[in-house]
This record gives structure tokens, C-alpha cells and sequence, in this order.
């Protein structure tokens, strides 16, 4: 099964999530561990195919992007600044083929949601796709903040922030909003810089 196939699978039992239940995003990144390693299994004898939290940047080893925290927000950092840690990346440790970063809260992340696609549009960072699955659970009724035109802003600010560092490489990324009682609002930006909700 390929990553993506792997991906709908998780995004199809997230559309069956009851927003009652008490989650957060360590049983997305559980979850998807245990099923992607069917195919790509972990292994600790420098041959893995899976790494979870993949550092953008090691010092002598790895040149990739480098971030810091300004206030409450995340900005590139070109000569100093930490690494930043993507959930998932999969294939070869140095230049993976997926970069894949999940959230899942009952709180509205914009800062989070900004911070992963900047480290997803990096150039900087030698991933060929750059997958994001976001999940917004736990209330009864849908949240204004959930919109195309939010989901847009957070993406160009992202986008804003990185500058000449951003690029359009393949991307698929997730919102999906989970309300008690109706259908999951799923939306979704394909290799288009633009999310649009998908009925």
C-alpha cells in the first residue's frame, strides 16, 4: 500500500471519530505508525524507511531549514535558530521521499497549523512530498475558524514567513473539522496553495 493509500485509510477512520471521545495527536501519530509499518517498518540497523520526529537540521550532517521562536510565533532562521522536527518522514534519512506532520486538538491551532506548512513549503528541506493532517474535534457546532478563507490565511502567512526559502513542491494537506451529530467538514489543498472544502 503507498503512503497515500495509508493516508485516506487514517482519513477515512478519522471521518468516523465521535467528537465526544478524548483524543489529542499522539494517537494520530500511534495509529499511523502502527499501519505504515506494514509496508515501511522501522528498523534500528540504519536501513529504516520510517522516521518519526526527522530533524530538519544536524549540525555537520544535515543542512535542511532552522526555525525560531519569536514571541508566539515561528520565523526561518538562516544562521542559527533550531532544527524543526517533522512528525513523519519516510524513505531514504537524508533526503526522505514524504514529509508528513500531523495535529489533532480540540482547540484551534493557527500558530501550529503555520509552523508545519513552513516546514513542509521549505526549500530548504530535502523531502520530495509534504503531507499534513489536521484534525479539529469536541464541539457541537462548527467553528467560524474553520473556513477556506482561515485555512488560506495560515498557509499564505506560512508562506510569507519563509519568503524566498518557500516552494511549491507536491503537497496534500488535510483540515477536517469533526462536530457532534453532522458529517465531518473535510477540507483539502492539493499541489494548489488553496484549500478547498471537500463535500
Amino acid at each position: 500500500m503507498s503512503v497515500e493509500q495509508h493516508i485516506l485509510l487514517l482519513m477515512n477512520q478519522l471521518r468516523q471519530v465521535s467528537s465526544a471521545v478524548h483524543l489529542n495527536e499522539r494517537y494520530l501519530h500511534h495509529l499511523f505508525s502502527y499501519q505504515i509499518q506494514k509496508d515501511y517498518p522501522v528498523s534500528l540497523d540504519g536501513n529504516s524507511m520510517l522516521h518519526p520526529e526527522w530533524a530538519t537540521y544536524i549540525k555537520g550532517r544535515r543542512n535542511g531549514g532552522r526555525y525560531r521562536k519569536h514571541g508566539n510565533v515561528y520565523l526561518k532562521s538562516d544562521n542559527s535558530g533550531s532544527s524543526g522536527f517533522i512528525d513523519f518522514a519516510i524513505g531514504n534519512s537524508e533526503k526522505p521521499d514524504y514529509a508528513i506532520e500531523f495535529k489533532m486538538s480540540n482547540v484551534f491551532n493557527r500558530e501550529g497549523l503555520i509552523y508545519d506548512y513552513m516546514k513542509l513549503l521549505d526549500r530548504r528541506n530535502p523531502f520530495h512530498k509534504a503531507i499534513s493532517v489536521a484534525v479539529y474535534y469536541g464541539h457541537s457546532s462548527h467553528s467560524r475558524l474553520c473556513e477556506t478563507e482561515t485555512l488560506n490565511g495560515c498557509l499564505c502567512e506560512a508562506i510569507g514567513r519563509l519568503g524566498e526559502r518557500s516552494c511549491e513542491r507536491e503537497h496534500q494537506f488535510y483540515f477536517l473539522e469533526i462536530i457532534s451529530g453532522q458529517i465531518a467538514r473535510l477540507f483539502e489543498c492539493s499541489n494548489s496553495l488553496e484549500f478547498v472544502e471537500i463535500n
